[in-house]
């Protein structure tokens, strides 16, 4: 298994997504992921969260990166 952890944040409202496991080609595991924020106007809680995620992985020797990739833009409904 693979996790990523987002640290403390101070309230409700962040996630973390792990997009991908993929063998990168230096021999390692490179685990993609996304932490996302609460959305402007969003009503969040005022409690400290600590988001995480976990994947399941196939067991390698092979050494791994983590890499967190941008933030997808939000589009707004019309």
């Amino acid at each position: 298994a693979v996790a990523v952890f987002a640290g403390t944040r101070p309230t409700t409202g962040y996630a973390v997504r792990i997009i991908g496991v993929e063998q990168a080609p230096l021999e390692q595991l490179s685990v993609l992921y996304r932490v996302t924020a609460p959305q402007p106007g969003e009503q969040v809680g005022e409690t400290p969260t600590s988001p995480y995620a976990v994947a399941l992985v196939r067991a390698s020797a092979m050494p791994v990166a983590f890499r967190q990739l941008p933030t997808a833009p939000v589009i707004a409904a019309r």
